[in-house]
Parts: structure tokens; C-alpha cells; sequence
């Protein structure tokens, strides 16, 4: 891809994921989770794919391909760190898991939250991580690009924290998603395995109250 072709699509999708942001919090917070979907899909699945279409790339730039999906240990590590996160998420006492309980029945609560991993887990990690990261890294670096895209990431949650005020929405993403950002940005400059960043993003989201479900 050629430097003008790159710049363009990471300048695009900034913007996108910034109106993405605007919206949401311009947006009153009863009507926020109505029209969230609508958003979503619109900004960052459909936007980004009508740029990539106008915004041609010729051939892939060499820090874009710089790992393979399924070679280079892209499985064996992202596993054992996966598997650690997890029993220092669910099993000690530095562990945030999410106590929510939903007034719905099993199965519809199932089928909610099939639809909130893929709109949420699937198409974030698509975005943020896969689309905008990537680009990134070939423009201003590996950190940097971790940073950017973790802070767009993190900051459109303000929208679903409430509150009267934003000071705490904001210190709250900053430091929650924030560094759930960094973690999984590192895990795919690392790895290049978005599966493993769809797994961890949907185990955060999943509802622990469908894991007791099932048993």
C-alpha cells in the first residue's frame, strides 16, 4: 500500500471512530442503546469497508503483513497468556468480573448476547485492533498506535457509563478500557491473532450470569 493510500485510510477511519464517539454522547441516555447498533454498524463496519473500496491499496505494505494469521506461534502464546488473564480475572482477588443480572429468560438473554459479541467483540477487534492498529504501526509505530487506538476504543464508552458528569465516565474508561486496550493491542502487534482478541473481548462482555446458567 502507498504512504498517501495508508495515511488517507488511517485519517479516515480516526474520523469514523471520533463521529462514532460524538454521537454516542450527543445522544440522551435513554435513548443510547436504541440506536447503539444502528451507529455501530453504520460507522464502523460499513463506513470503514465503502473507504477501503474508494481508498484502493495496490499491495499490502510490509509492516502491515509483518505476521502471519496462523504461523510465527500465533497460537501456542496467545493461549497460555489468554489462559493466565483469565485465571487472574475470574480467580484472585485483583479479579473485575461483572455481577449484572438481567430480568430476561435464559434463552433470550443467549441470544442477546450472541448478537453483543458480534457487534461488540467481533467488529471492535475488527476496527480498532485489525483495521485501524494495523495501519497505524506502519505510520507512527507499535506503541504509539497501541495508544491511539485504545484511547478511540476506550473513550466511546462514556457514552454507556451515565452519570451526571463526564470527569467520571472518563476517568473510569481511561482506566478500565484504557488498559483492557493496551492489553489487546500489545496481544495483536504481538501475535496477529484476532481470534484470540475476539475470545478475551467477548469472556470480558459475556454475562456470568448465562455461565451459572448453563450449570
Amino acid at each position: 500500500m502507498n504512504k498517501t493510500s495508508l495515511k488517507n485510510q488511517s485519517l479516515l477511519l480516526i474520523i469514523f471512530a471520533i463521529i462514532f464517539t460524538v454521537i454516542l454522547l450527543l445522544i440522551l441516555e435513554d435513548s443510547v442503546f436504541t440506536y447503539f447498533p444502528l451507529i455501530k454498524l453504520l460507522l464502523i463496519l460499513i463506513a470503514p469497508i465503502v473507504m477501503f473500496f474508494y481508498i484502493k491499496q495496490s499491495s499490502m505494505n510490509e509492516n502491515i503483513q509483518k505476521y502471519s494469521y496462523l504461523r510465527n506461534n500465533t497460537w501456542l502464546m496467545p493461549v497460555v497468556v489468554t489462559i493466565v488473564w483469565i485465571i487472574f480475572y475470574f480467580f484472585t482477588l485483583i479479579g473485575v468480573t461483572s455481577s449484572t443480572q438481567y430480568n430476561m429468560g435464559f434463552f433470550t438473554l443467549l441470544l442477546a448476547a450472541l448478537f453483543s459479541f458480534l457487534i461488540n467483540s467481533v467488529l471492535e477487534e475488527l476496527f480498532y485492533r485489525v483495521w485501524l492498529q494495523t495501519r497505524l504501526e506502519a505510520l507512527i509505530g507499535t506503541w504509539p498506535a497501541i495508544i491511539i487506538s485504545s484511547l478511540l476504543w476506550a473513550v466511546w464508552h462514556m457514552a454507556i457509563m451515565g452519570g451526571d458528569s463526564y470527569n467520571v465516565p472518563l476517568s473510569t474508561v481511561m482506566v478500565n478500557h484504557g488498559v483492557r486496550g493496551l492489553f489487546l493491542g500489545f496481544l495483536w502487534a504481538k501475535y496477529r491473532n484476532v481470534w484470540i482478541l475476539i475470545i478475551i473481548h467477548g469472556i470480558i462482555n459475556w454475562p456470568t450470569q448465562l455461565i451459572t446458567g448453563f450449570f
